[in-house]
């Protein structure tokens, strides 16, 4: 992050992240979560939408845990 939101992040963390004051008080930028939560639905869409299978990277513990079988991607 170099818009400042770094700094925020970890003073939220440090200071009300699992705190008594870990509530709806802390100012949320709903719109900011709103534009985050279109971003992730257009990736799952585009994921979901093209021809290609989605591939694990060679070597990827995930991958080779839960989808040992079908080919991997190398990794650049």
């Amino acid at each position: 992050m170099s818009n400042g939101g770094e700094k925020s992040l970890k003073d939220f963390e440090e200071k009300h992240y699992h705190m008594p004051d870990d509530d709806l008080s802390v100012p949320i930028d709903w719109a900011a979560g709103a534009k985050f939560a279109r971003l992730n639905h257009l990736i799952a869409r585009e994921l979901a939408d093209s021809p290609a299978t989605p591939r694990w990277y060679a070597g990827d513990y995930f991958g080779e845990r839960f989808a040992p079988s079908p080919p991997k991607a190398a990794k650049h």
